[in-house]
């Protein structure tokens, strides 16, 4: 994670369209980001699936939902709950079995979806409605406010050994047309004022909760189609800054920490400290016991958190993300 980025004074700069996002840090680091530009939609990465582009059709259903909600993930947005099963397989109600990918979505704020690919149809992206350790339901998206297309559901089937998945009447006995995504709820775009400013790039605490966000008011939540599914699967993060020169650490919670501005500042204060005269201009962060990361700008700061997140199993558990000062002490100039 690079410590950087371009400094101007707040007060130079105008928001002439009221289209505009202002995202600043608690200093002096202003980005000016247009609404139109925001709502573009990075070339997808496929996680696994079927060896073909990401459908175009659904880029724009998402490119759609993000002209609306810039900042917060799609209705059908996708988070593993890290179940422990290797093996599944897609069955329609007729017992055709079909194919799923998994896709990673970097731009505009990382998040996943899953695309249900039929044989004679176009394919569509899928929410998850659980009813059973070994059973998901797949409910194709119809995109903003055209909620969910219940004749089309989908059932995913897992077990350890694939060989014993097979398509009988049961499987889609505990389905019923009321049964949807968790954490459902309903908004429309006549209920979310317009965005003016936001004064930080505070995206990840409202990024998969709309409800989150200051210029979202919570709304009761309506058990009816046509609406959209909220993961509020949200556990804590903890960043625990350690030297490793003296294992001195110190636990900062996810609230004093949002972004990779707040960050530096906490990582700055706490090895300076430690060392007077230390610098603080990379980090690296660390929450697999195999893997370590190097995080370079804000966009992979919000993918982290969305990787560690998933390593969580419920929404008691706090995922602890280990940050280290990997800055070298001696920078070598080169002469010409």
């Amino acid at each position: 994670m690079q410590d950087g980025g371009v400094k101007t004074k707040q007060e130079d700069v105008e928001l002439k369209n009221e289209d505009s996002i202002l995202e600043s840090n608690a200093t002096t680091t202003v980005t000016l980001v247009k609404r139109g530009l925001s709502c573009q939609v990075s070339v997808p990465l496929r996680d696994f699936g079927p060896d073909q582009q990401f459908p175009q059709h659904l880029k724009d259903m998402l490119e759609e939902w993000h002209e609306i909600y810039p900042l917060h993930v799609p209705a059908c947005s996708f988070r593993s709950r890290g179940l422990g099963w290797k093996s599944f397989k897609i069955f329609d109600r007729n017992g055709v079995e079909l194919e799923l990918s998994q896709w990673l979505i970097k731009k505009p704020l990382p998040y996943r979806v899953l695309v249900l690919h039929y044989p004679d149809s176009p394919e569509e992206l899928v929410a998850c409605a659980n009813n059973s350790p070994t059973i998901t339901y797949l409910l194709p998206w119809k995109g903003l406010n055209r909620g969910y297309d219940s004749s089309r559901v989908a059932a995913r089937v897992f077990n350890r050994n694939m060989a014993h998945i097979t398509f009988n009447d049961q499987v889609f006995d505990r389905y019923h047309e009321g049964l949807l995504p968790r954490r459902y709820a309903q908004y429309s775009r006549a209920s979310v004022p317009r965005a003016k400013r936001t004064i930080s790039f505070r995206t990840t605490a409202s990024a998969d909760n709309p409800f989150a966000s200051p210029h979202l008011p919570q709304l009761p939540g309506a058990w009816e189609d046509g609406g959209y599914p909220l993961t509020n699967f949200h556990p804590n993060v903890m960043f625990k800054l350690i030297d490793k020169n003296t294992d001195i650490s110190r636990c900062v919670p996810f609230d004093e920490c949002h972004s990779v501005q707040e960050l530096f500042t906490k990582a700055r204060a706490f090895f300076q400290s430690l060392n007077e005269g230390a610098r603080v201009k990379a980090l690296s962060c660390c929450f697999s016991k195999s893997r370590r990361y190097i995080w370079e700008n804000e966009g992979e700061f919000e993918l982290m958190l969305n990787d560690a997140k998933m390593t969580a199993q419920s929404d008691e558990e706090t995922v602890t993300v280990e940050v280290y000062n990997i800055t070298p002490i001696f920078t070598r100039t080169a002469t010409v």
